[in-house]
C-alpha cells in the first residue's frame, strides 16, 4: 500500500548561510524540507476462505501537511500496478476509505481456495 501526497514535495524551506550554519541577511540559500506521507500497515487481519466480505482497519497514514482522510492511498498485488483495489492469492482488498485520524479501513474477502497475499 501507498499513501499518496499529491502536494508538491518542496514545503518548506532552512535558511542557512554559503557554509551550512544557519544565519539571517542576503547570503542565504534555502534548503527544501521535503515531507511526505508515511503508512503502517495492521497486523493480525484475516479471513475465512470463502466467507462474505467484511470492512476492517488495514492501516494507519499520517502525514505533516494534509488532513489525513485527503489522502488517495493505493494498493498493488504485484509492487508495479497501483489502484483503489487488488486482488492476490484469492484475496480482494477493496473500497478503501482514509478516516480523519488516519485510520484506514477497506473489504477484504477471500475466496475458497485464498492463501496469504503479500499486498504493497
Amino acid at each position: 500500500m501507498k499513501a499518496v501526497n499529491t502536494e508538491p514535495a518542496v514545503t518548506g524551506c532552512t535558511s542557512l548561510c554559503t557554509d551550512n550554519s544557519p544565519c539571517g541577511g542576503s547570503s542565504n540559500r534555502y534548503t527544501p524540507y521535503v515531507y511526505g506521507p508515511t503508512i503502517t500497515a495492521q497486523s493480525g487481519v484475516t479471513r475465512t476462505q470463502g466467507s462474505a466480505a467484511s470492512n476492517s482497519q488495514i492501516a494507519t497514514v499520517d502525514d505533516p501537511e494534509l488532513a489525513l482522510n485527503t489522502l488517495p492511498v493505493v494498493i498493488s498485488s504485484d509492487g508495479t500496478t497501483y489502484g483503489s483495489s487488488a486482488t492476490e492469492n484469492g484475496v480482494t482488498v477493496s473500497n478503501i476509505v482514509v478516516g480523519a485520524g488516519g485510520q484506514v479501513t477497506a473489504d477484504v474477502v477471500a475466496n475458497c481456495t485464498a492463501t496469504n497475499p503479500d499486498f504493497l
